[in-house]
Order: structure tokens, then C-alpha cells, then sequence
């Protein structure tokens, strides 16, 4: 089995001159063995209607906090049952990792992480306060709060 974790679908040809539709990504993945991969573009609409339709392929969101409404839109597709991730590219679309304007996507992803970590003590049986602090979920927050404190220190939040 080959799991490709970056792939592309849509046109990037005015960047880089490149464009696969959704035929094409199917094609590419038959002809090279490729039986699951994760695929994105900055339409995510176009990205749900082509991994529906290929199996084994899945989506990552990409997130714009240019745009607005993008953490509710990001909130959709990680609903999605074919969408695993996150994607943003502070490059192609203007935005600095540490800016305000993305710190509503992070505490979205953040409560989204805390259940899905419970969700897995629960299903493995070790869900008690000593199973939680093992999972995870005490450092998870105390790295995310010292991100947070450190950000406040330089005077970015």
C-alpha cells in the first residue's frame, strides 16, 4: 500500500504551472500504485466533491484567515467524514503564522484535538484521570499554554 500524504488537485497554474482535475488525480494514483492519499486546494468545495468521489483519497482543509468566515468554513469540512486535517499556507496567501486573526482556527483545532483524545481513552478503556493525564491531554494544554504565555511575553496576542 502506497499513502501519498501531498497531493494537489485544481489549477496552480498561475503560480506554478501546474494544473490536475479530479480524473487526472484518479489516473495518477492508479498509474503509480497509490492506494490512499490526502489531497487539498484552496476550494474546499472542489476538494469535497473529488475525494466523495475517489476512494481512498481524503481532504485537508485549507484555512485562510484572510478570508472572511473561514474558521465556520473550517468547521464544516472538518466535519466531513473524508476530511482529516488542516492546511495553510501563510505563503500563498498573506498572512503571518502568529497573527491574531488566526488564533479562533487554533482554539477550534485545540477543543477538537481534547475530544478526539478522549474519545480514544474512552475507547481503549483507560479513561480515568490517571488515563488522561498518559493520553495527553494535561501536556497538550500546557504546551498550548506556554505557546499562548510566550506569544503575550513578545506582545503578539
Amino acid at each position: 500500500m502506497i499513502f501519498d500524504s501531498h497531493m494537489h488537485v485544481g489549477s496552480f497554474e498561475s503560480m506554478f504551472g501546474v494544473s490536475l482535475d479530479r480524473d487526472g488525480i484518479q489516473e495518477l494514483m492508479h498509474e503509480n500504485e497509490i492506494s490512499n492519499g490526502v489531497v487539498f486546494h484552496p476550494d474546499n468545495g472542489y476538494v469535497r466533491d473529488v475525494v466523495e468521489s475517489i476512494p481512498g483519497l481524503y481532504g485537508l482543509v485549507w484555512a485562510n484567515p484572510r478570508l472572511p468566515g473561514y474558521v465556520e468554513e473550517a468547521e464544516e469540512f472538518l466535519d466531513h467524514p473524508k476530511f482529516l486535517g488542516m492546511k495553510m499556507h501563510p505563503l500563498l496567501d498573506g498572512f503571518h503564522p502568529n497573527d491574531p486573526s488566526v488564533h479562533p482556527l487554533i482554539e477550534l483545532l485545540v477543543v477538537i484535538a481534547i475530544i478526539a483524545v478522549l474519545i480514544a481513552l474512552v475507547i481503549s478503556g483507560n479513561f480515568s484521570i490517571v488515563g488522561i493525564i498518559a493520553g495527553g491531554v494535561v501536556p497538550f494544554l500546557a504546551g498550548i499554554a506556554g505557546g499562548w504565555l510566550g506569544e503575550r511575553r513578545q506582545g503578539t496576542v
